[in-house]
């Protein structure tokens, strides 16, 4: 069993900056849309000003949500730091199928089809 003992701050950071500002935009854009699509019917018209204000506003708001979701990943990197100290780390188990396949540089698994070094992979890799 594997035990996380330390985050990466700024990694954690930037990881939650770029997720949630993406996640803001995407669904900030689809229901600026949705809200175009609905005041058309309302309106019977279409305003184009407002969408165009509304995608805009989306961009800008996407950029703050980035930045507090960086301040807010920091935060919570830096209390998780501080908290395994006293607690320990989460606890992560992986299964046999999860272990890591060691693949061969090109030379090495020349090398060992020369040598008849079994290399786990079907032999006939490489065509004639």
């Amino acid at each position: 069993m594997l035990e996380i003992k330390k985050l990466g701050i700024l990694s954690i950071a930037k990881f939650s900056a770029i997720l949630m500002s993406g996640v803001y935009l995407v669904v900030g854009v689809v229901i600026s849309i949705f809200y175009f699509i609905m005041g058309i019917f309302v309106l019977k018209t279409a305003d184009f000003i407002s969408l165009g204000s509304g995608i805009l506003a989306n961009f800008l708001l996407a950029i703050l949500v980035g930045i507090s979701s960086f301040v807010i990943g920091a935060i919570v990197a830096w209390l998780y730091n501080m908290t395994v100290k006293f607690v320990g780390g989460i606890k992560i188990e992986f299964s046999d199928g999860a272990k890591e396949i060691k693949k061969e540089q090109p030379q090495e698994e020349v090398n060992n089809l020369i040598e008849g070094v079994p290399t786990g992979e079907n032999e006939d890799t490489f065509s004639s």
